[in-house]
Formats: C-alpha cells, sequence, structure tokens
C-alpha cells in the first residue's frame, strides 16, 4: 500500500545492498539522485529501443510501454 505522502514514506526507506553478505551499499532514498517520479519517467521514455544487452541480445527495458505489476525498477 502507497501512503498519501509517498514521498515522505520513500525518504526515509533504507536501501541496502550486500554481495556474498558483505554490504556494498547502505543508504536512505532520500539521498537519491533521481526521484521515483525522475526513475518511471526515464524508464517510460526510454521504452521505444532496444538497448539493453540480456542473454547475447537487445531486449527492451520494459514491454508494452508500461512498467509491468511485480516488475522491479532499481534506482
Amino acid at each position: 500500500m502507497i501512503p498519501n505522502d509517498w514521498q515522505a514514506f520513500v525518504a526515509n526507506e533504507r536501501l541496502m545492498t550486500r554481495v556474498n553478505g558483505e554490504f556494498r551499499q547502505d543508504t536512505r532514498a532520500g539521498d537519491m539522485i533521481l526521484t521515483f517520479r525522475d526513475l518511471v519517467f526515464n524508464t517510460l521514455s526510454d521504452a521505444d529501443e532496444k538497448r539493453f544487452l540480456y542473454k547475447g541480445g537487445m531486449q527492451y527495458l520494459i514491454e508494452d510501454h508500461k512498467i509491468a505489476r511485480g516488475q522491479v525498477l532499481m534506482s
């Protein structure tokens, strides 16, 4: 469920990545350079070209010009 004040909610979310159990990144979403709105806009704007290499072939980032339910948007 997304709260009404989603920007305040997102700003406090902790984002962490680990490789083999070792922390690589640990920060708050409020420290991101692009907002989630900007990430979504950039993703949707880049839907017309196959620009991403996956399994030896070029792929679209998204299909049908929409971010699918359950699809992950990496920040």
